[in-house]
């Protein structure tokens, strides 16, 4: 999330305990991404779409994707998906960067991340500023055309 009056991001990492069954997992995160936005005003959600790539698992990923859907409908919040080249090149300036330059790219902007999931998380949530602020985060020609091609 951007905190525009305190100008800075935080990253809320929702986790499943592995091994539990499907369904308890699903409930988990819709409960707790219910939580976040109950507490939150929230306008906007830009959710990195899946790869097309994607082969494990597209069923579960589907399903989590669906609830991150579900909860933004039922709340009224808009949402955008962002395809994970177009994230990458709107960051980092390509679209084939690997996690490694997300991550950097993440700390670069002074966003306090630990790992690569967060530097995606991050990236998103500087989309979602942009898109509502009509600003350029990473300043560059690359975020501007991916910027212009997701409007709102």
């Amino acid at each position: 999330m951007y905190n525009p009056s305190q100008g800075f991001h935080i990253v809320t990492r929702i986790t499943t305990k592995s091994g539990s069954p499907e369904g308890d997992r699903l409930a988990h995160i819709f409960n707790e991404f219910t939580a976040i936005v109950k507490d939150n005003i929230i306008s906007l959600v830009v959710m990195e779409g899946p790869s097309f790539a994607s082969t494990n698992r597209s069923f579960s990923m589907g399903a989590a994707y669906g609830i991150i859907k579900l909860v933004c409908s039922i709340n009224s919040i808009k949402l955008v998906e962002i395809p994970p080249m177009s994230l990458k090149k709107y960051f980092t300036g390509k679209g084939t960067s690997g996690k490694g330059k997300m991550l950097d790219t993440a700390l670069y902007h002074r966003i306090q991340v630990t790992n690569h999931d967060e530097a995606d998380a991050a990236a998103c949530c500087c989309v979602a500023k942009d898109l509502q602020l009509g600003s350029n985060t990473p300043g560059t020609r690359a975020a501007l055309e991916v910027i212009k091609t997701l409007g709102t």
